[in-house]
């Protein structure tokens, strides 16, 4: 099991779970600064985001190589993740928008651009079926599109299966929130794998585990 972080001295670090040594720690580049990374499903694959819209992808065996490099956004990319398949990434950040990609041997090619968001977006989940995404922005909105067109999605997608689930916002995570609290308590959010648990850090410095759904208070 093993996992990735970024940091702002430009360079990107694999950790080991179960040890907590680092596998590997690269530079992204000269005058880069890499803000957000994601795995591809089979773990074979690193999506880096880049504070100058550059995206990055690295491999790791038989040897760690750079298979690809696009300068997709005009400002910073916030958060990468790839599609159930692997066989896509969706990009988002500073431009408002959300980018989908096809990765392939030759690099991204761009499927669709999903427009709608107000400010920065922050947070990103397909569903388990690909076939659309839920996104988060720094205003609090949070919207879903078709990932083949971009499309913006009007109908409610509550009862969706997501592959991942990060939104601070939406049905399965309405218990998060403490008493008296505004959208800025809650930094991050995860979901297991399993899609029984749900992780939050928030700004009094405490990581909390809750019951995923999570409809209630304490769930």
């Amino acid at each position: 099991h093993v996992f990735a972080s970024v940091a702002s001295g430009g360079k990107v670090a694999v950790w080991n779970a179960a040890s907590h040594a680092p596998l590997r720690i690269f530079p992204v580049g000269q005058g880069m600064v890499p803000l957000c990374a994601g795995f591809s499903p089979d773990g074979k694959q690193l999506a880096v985001g880049l504070d100058n819209g550059g995206l990055k992808g690295f491999e790791f065996h038989p040897e760690m190589r750079q298979v690809w490099w696009l300068k997709g956004f005009a400002s910073a990319v916030d958060v990468v993740r790839y599609s159930p398949d692997g066989r896509r990434l969706a990009a988002a950040g500073h431009d408002k928008v959300v980018e989908v990609y096809d990765v392939t041997p030759a690099g991204l090619r761009r499927v669709s651009r999903c427009v709608g968001h107000s400010s920065a977006v922050k947070h990103l989940d397909w569903s388990a079926d690909g076939s659309c995404l839920q996104s988060m922005d720094q205003a609090y909105e949070l919207l879903y599109f078709d990932a083949a067109s971009g499309r913006l999605l009007k109908g409610s997608c509550r009862d969706t299966a997501w592959a991942s689930f990060s939104s601070s916002l939406g049905f399965p995570v309405m218990g998060i929130w403490p008493p008296d609290s505004d959208g800025t308590d809650i930094n991050s959010l995860d979901r297991s794998p399993r899609g029984d648990l749900l992780l939050t850090a928030d700004d009094s410095g405490k990581v909390k585990l809750f019951n995923c759904p999570c409809v209630v208070g304490d769930a």
